[in-house]
């Protein structure tokens, strides 16, 4: 057999030892915009490299997908793909630190100086069995590869070395005209793999493109199943919604869809709860969470989920009081526990879980902030998430009633405590009250929680205070004790 780096195929021609670009691409287009996008990060110029490499042993090799996408449309890329004629082991050759990440797809990953790339064989699927993977896998030329992909926008190839798009899906005029459209008929590109669905919105959101008519009907003829893909996949479409630029129309799109009822039903019922006017002028429930979603800026997914899931619980607690208007009791507790139901039907860690059942569990405690004593106030600050608890008030109130006084007062006990511990460590132990003559028991405990409230009351602050308050502790408990009491 002869070494396909010395052969004619359909990649193109050998010249000198090198591979023409195939001449079968439809449309090709300056990429100059692609090329300073690569040339300003570490990162795009060793993808450069990398193609550069594989095209010096003779193929064909493009950059692909999101990072071509954003560049054209001005935006930063995070991930930079690449597609190759070179089949697994040959790109092995160029690059023996590779691994195999995915070698029934041709995916290697390709490490370099910190940071890793995945290279792929041009291939073409099969028929897809189950709504995700195909029966068989071929090996083919980069115009098939671009074929086999979701969305016109995502199939655009640059060539760092010619500095050139080659486009044959169409993906140039959508990309101008901002509509989202599949490659071929919307109908089989979503059946091939369901979570197509939830990329389109979430590309759509992302990106603020419009939706193609014909894939807007059959996300909606499709949208029932969802509800059978892998919730871990499910969960990763979602965390990028959560965190996409316009969140909160990829919302509104699975509200729209019906997305949100198939789901998350739990979320899909805060529409049309009604809210009180005087806290909440901006709506319903549902309203208020959008709202919510236009003043997130912190990139946390913790954070994102509590800002979704915090007022879950007010479909179920609905009521009205005398006077006609709405109340929500115990919301807060219940849809914590909804929360936390939710998430562990997404397959969330129990880590994430509690933390975000945590932010639900306590929003509207912070109503009570400047009323609260100072031991329990600095021991409610002293949550390991206060930072996350107290921008989800922000949001909160930004996106209701707009007063921030308990937000500001929050800011300040921080300030004030910048240099102590909100919680600092104790003045006494366990053994220090028993060797007090106090037997090991409940009572150590009950003496140890009275000295840390007066610790943190700031009424002690030295260790020798605390065994001068122990001391007299420890006499009227004997006093009480020889009178009776």
């Amino acid at each position: 057999m002869q070494n396909r780096k010395n052969t004619v195929d359909w990649h193109g021609v050998m010249i000198n030892g090198k591979n023409e670009t195939s001449m079968s691409w439809k449309r090709s287009y300056p990429g100059d915009r692609v090329d300073r996008f690569l040339q300003a990060s570490e990162q795009g110029r060793l993808a450069a490299d990398i193609i550069r490499r594989l095209q010096s042993q003779g193929y064909e090799t493009y950059l692909v997908g999101g990072a071509v996408r954003d560049s054209l449309l001005g935006r930063s890329p995070r991930e930079f793909d690449i597609a190759s004629s070179a089949h697994p082991r040959q790109v092995a050759e160029t690059f023996p630190e590779a691994r195999w990440v995915g070698a029934q797809f041709g995916v290697m990953l390709v490490p370099l100086q910190g940071y890793n790339f995945d290279v792929a064989t041009f291939r073409r699927d099969s028929h897809y069995i189950d709504g995700r993977h195909p029966q068989q896998v071929k090996f083919c030329s980069a115009q098939e590869d671009a074929c086999r992909r979701d969305f016109t926008v995502n199939a655009l190839y640059y060539d760092p070395v010619r500095k050139r798009v080659y486009d044959d899906v169409g993906g140039w005029d959508d990309l101008g005209n901002r509509i989202l459209r599949t490659i071929g008929p919307a109908r089989t590109r979503l059946e091939e793999d369901y979570l197509r669905i939830m990329r389109a919105v979430r590309f759509a959101a992302q990106l603020r493109f419009r939706i193609a008519p014909e894939l807007r009907t059959e996300i909606e003829h499709l949208r029932d199943k969802i509800a059978g893909l892998s919730m871990e996949r499910v969960q990763m479409e979602m965390n990028k919604l959560l965190l996409a630029p316009g969140k909160r129309f990829g919302l509104e799109l699975m509200q729209q869809f019906g997305l949100m009822r198939v789901l998350l039903p739990e979320v899909n019922a805060m529409s049309g709860v009604p809210q009180s006017a005087k806290h909440h002028p901006e709506g319903d429930v549902w309203q208020h969470i959008l709202k919510m979603f236009d003043h997130l800026v912190w990139p946390d997914p913790v954070l994102a989920w509590a800002v979704l899931l915090h007022d879950v619980g007010k479909p179920i607690t609905y009521a009205q009081n005398e006077k006609g208007e709405p109340t929500f009791y115990q919301h807060e507790a219940i849809g914590s526990e909804l929360a936390r139901d939710i998430l562990q039907r997404l397959r969330y860690s129990n880590e994430h879980t509690t933390r975000v059942s945590r932010l639900v569990r306590r929003h509207m405690q912070f109503t009570q902030l400047p009323h609260m004593r100072q031991s329990t106030l600095r021991r409610f600050m002293d949550s390991p998430d206060f930072g996350l608890e107290l921008e989800l008030h922000r949001i909160d109130c930004a996106a209701s009633h707009a007063r921030f006084h308990t937000y500001h007062y929050a800011l300040d006990v921080l300030h004030r405590f910048a240099n102590t511990p909100l919680v600092p460590p104790p003045l006494l132990r366990g053994r220090d009250i028993v060797a007090a003559g106090i037997p090991p028991g409940p009572v150590v405990g009950q003496l140890l929680q009275e000295l840390q409230q007066l610790q943190l009351d700031g009424k002690i602050s030295q260790e020798e205070e605390a065994r001068e308050w122990l001391s007299r502790r420890l006499q009227t408990m004997n006093d009480n004790r020889g009178s009776g009491q």
